[in-house]
């Protein structure tokens, strides 16, 4: 059975969808603030996680459970909170932190926005050792819509006993195979493979904070893995409006994670591993779009090698990869996009064209360049139906991401930038995707030769 025959998507929640680590440091730090006391918060967090989890797996399976993962919590807390001298925590400061921050964890943020996407094609379930109000409440919270919560407190039988994955299949009313474990932990998805279902690995590096996550690497028998969820965004967005798409990248593995998680809107996906940067690989890339699509109506410039260094290392990527692939890619394309009658050119620009760029210095130049050539291409193009455009996107937040990784590592910059939107958050990959999609369509045909901000207002 392929990966087209699966019908629901089964997700790990805790750690894979919720950023627990997040939660329980600011909580305990937060407690531990009000007494004065300093600590080591974001280790004791992980200690707290390693020790309820570790109450939780197998749970079962020689007698009904007496416990749920809330009370593993509390349990989990009392002890570490007895070892550490901080055992004069009364309760209600010691219920803030494994009640209430854990029935309000907060999504890594490249979630929210797909889980509408997978739900048009899947069905989209919950499936946790968690307990059901800790889904509930935190479904709540994040605006998570949910076909299905399936929780081992409900069956019983706790993961990774092999009961619990075939009781939720059964739950379904489909076969193992029809169902797709999606997580972060290979524990979980190995015994998921083990009992029949097709299993899908999402990188979480920042799961334990600055703490390597215990079994980070990725089993190399999981049908699918990924760095995260919105990897494919612009791509996707196409696909799910019944667009033919092609897509390139250095990484086959990805790639292939690419092509089947395209193909499952039932359109026709074309990929090929490319180093933009080369010239003739390009071209060759996109001879073999062409031919496996058959025809080509808008193109997307998405590179970029992100040159921050003003050194001749920094600009050369910067030019290699941001302006000349993009520009290249534009010669290939604009005659095949003239042959079919016409269509668009969208290059991906960035905010640091807009502004000065004291952190990436060729990088927001070169950006700048790019959107200079919008303009002259929109001039030239126009005659033979070819709208050329460019966004210029600011604080897109995902997980693997710059933002991502200055929220753990340097909060003040993070913090500033965040201060400085108006929207009050940082805006995410789907959103770029729906204004390449509008600018690509016929929605679209009044509309060239801009470069349009994707800011939240930040640019105000």
């Amino acid at each position: 059975m392929s990966l087209a025959d699966v019908k629901a998507l089964t997700f790990d929640t805790g750690g894979t969808i919720l950023d627990w680590h997040t939660g329980f440091s600011s909580a305990l730090r937060s407690a531990g603030a009000h007494r004065g006391l300093d600590k080591d918060w974001g280790q004791l967090a992980n200690e707290m996680r390693r020790r309820s989890l570790k109450k939780m797996l197998n749970l079962g399976q020689h007698k009904a459970p007496e416990y749920n993962f809330d009370d593993a919590h509390r349990m989990a807390l009392d002890e570490i909170l007895n070892e550490q001298g901080l055992s004069e925590m009364n309760a209600d400061e010691r219920r803030a932190i494994w009640w209430e921050a854990t029935h309000h964890l907060k999504v890594w943020p490249d979630f929210p926005a797909i889980l509408p996407k997978l739900k048009q094609k899947f069905i989209c379930a919950s499936f946790t050792i968690l307990s059901y109000r800790i889904i509930i409440d935190t479904a709540r919270e994040n605006g998570l819509s949910w076909d299905a919560v399936i929780s081992c407190e409900g069956i019983g039988k706790y993961k990774v006993l092999p009961e619990a994955y075939q009781t939720a299949a059964h739950y379904l009313q489909l076969q193992p195979a029809e169902c797709c474990m999606i997580a972060c932990h290979n524990f979980d998805l190995d015994a998921a493979k083990a009992g029949g279902f097709k299993t899908a690995f999402v990188r979480r590096p920042k799961e334990w904070g600055s703490e390597t996550p215990p079994d980070p690497t990725p089993n190399a028998h999981h049908d699918i893995i990924v760095d995260d969820f919105p990897s494919l965004s612009i791509a996707e967005s196409f696909a799910v409006e019944g667009a033919n798409v092609s897509i390139c990248a250095r990484d086959p593995i990805a790639l292939e994670a690419a092509r089947v998680q395209l193909s499952a809107h039932g359109s026709t996906v074309h990929t090929q591993s490319c180093d933009v940067s080369d010239a003739d690989a390009l071209e060759h890339y996109l001879s073999a779009a062409c031919e496996a699509l058959g025809t080509l109506n808008v193109l997307v410039n998405n590179p970029s090698g992100f040159g921050r260094g003003d050194d001749e290392e920094g600009w050369q990527k910067s030019i290699d990869v941001d302006l000349m692939a993009s520009v290249r890619g534009s010669w290939h394309a604009a005659p095949q996009i003239e042959k079919a009658g016409g269509g668009a050119i969208i290059h991906v620009s960035s905010i640091s064209s807009l502004t000065h760029s004291q952190r990436t210095p060729p990088y927001g130049a070169i950006k700048a360049a790019l959107n200079q050539y919008t303009k002259t291409q929109a001039i030239d193009l126009a005659p033979r139906g070819i709208r050329v455009n460019a966004i210029a996107p600011v604080s897109i937040y995902f997980e693997g991401g710059l933002w991502a990784q200055a929220e753990r590592e340097n909060r003040p910059l993070y913090d500033s930038i965040l201060a400085g939107i108006p929207s009050g958050r940082f805006g995410t990959p789907q959103e770029v995707a729906e204004l390449a999609v509008f600018l690509g369509s016929d929605a679209g045909r009044w509309i060239t030769g801009q470069t349009i901000a994707v800011d939240g207002g930040q640019m105000l």
